[in-house]
């Protein structure tokens, strides 16, 4: 299975939600593809530095993340899109290819509020949100396979 994490910027909340999964998936033994990207991403920033020491403190090294700009592409080959807010969720919606049968908010019924320019407090806090979407995805995957 193919998930795509789609915030604004690329840069806070969907590289968390990426190496988050990507990491419960892989202790899980589970073969997931997870990638994320940004609807006006911050291309080829690294996540912020909150958002890497917030992954870091969980044993999860994402140093290497690098900010995309969302595609078609991406959108037409991803089998489940998260989307960190309902506005950004009507704009990903716009995409040529966007199939609203696999786009959902990573909350399920709310927005995830964007750390950005906030505390290492609130990217924790982000990232205890992120968990329930974390576990809800791996029990989806785990009841395809």
């Amino acid at each position: 299975m193919n998930v795509l994490m789609v915030c604004l910027g690329n840069i806070c909340r969907s590289p968390m939600a990426e190496y988050l999964l990507r990491d419960a998936a892989s202790k899980k033994g589970m073969t997931l593809r997870v990638e994320s990207a940004g609807i006006n991403a911050e291309v080829g920033n690294p996540a912020t530095r909150e958002a890497r020491q917030v992954m870091e403190e969980r044993g999860i090294d994402a140093e290497a993340h690098v900010a995309r700009q969302l595609t078609s592409e991406m959108l037409r080959n991803a089998d489940l899109v998260l989307v960190a807010t309902e506005n950004l969720m009507r704009r990903v919606l716009m995409y040529p290819d966007a199939d609203a049968a696999k786009i959902h908010l990573m909350l399920g019924a709310r927005d995830l509020a964007d750390p950005w320019g906030l505390s290492v407090t609130d990217y924790r806090e982000t990232a205890w949100e992120l968990d329930d979407m974390v576990e809800r995805v791996l029990n989806l995957v785990g009841s395809s396979e």
